[in-house]
């Protein structure tokens, strides 16, 4: 139970942070400018803040359940997240990939 919380906080923590960097970059005129832009300071800050989770959480868990697990659950939400609220497309294969990273999440931890 606690390492399903600590893969969804990392994954919301993780992703949140990628939506804000992402749409900051594609607003700003120059990487130079986004710099110093609020939403990419947090974006930078969520992710970094994701990061110090992946760290603990190693501390508890082996690297060989670890690393798929959160590698994977960012992997889905970040797709669904750029294709929800980035309104960017999503294909098949797409589609395809993140059903067997799915599948994956549920097996590693087992």
């Amino acid at each position: 139970m606690r390492l399903a919380i600590l893969v969804t906080v990392y994954a919301a923590i993780n992703v949140s942070g990628l939506v804000l960097l992402r749409r900051s970059m594609a607003a700003a005129p120059s990487l130079a400018a986004a710099i110093g832009e609020p939403r990419v300071l947090l974006g930078g800050a969520l992710y970094a803040s994701s990061f110090l989770i992946f760290i603990a959480s190693l501390r508890y868990y082996p690297i060989t359940t670890v690393a798929p697990l959160y590698t994977g659950s960012v992997y889905v939400c970040a797709t669904l997240a750029a294709w929800l609220i980035l309104g960017e497309h999503v294909g098949p294969r797409t589609i395809i990939g993140i059903a067997v990273v799915g599948l994956g999440i549920m097996i590693v931890p087992k």
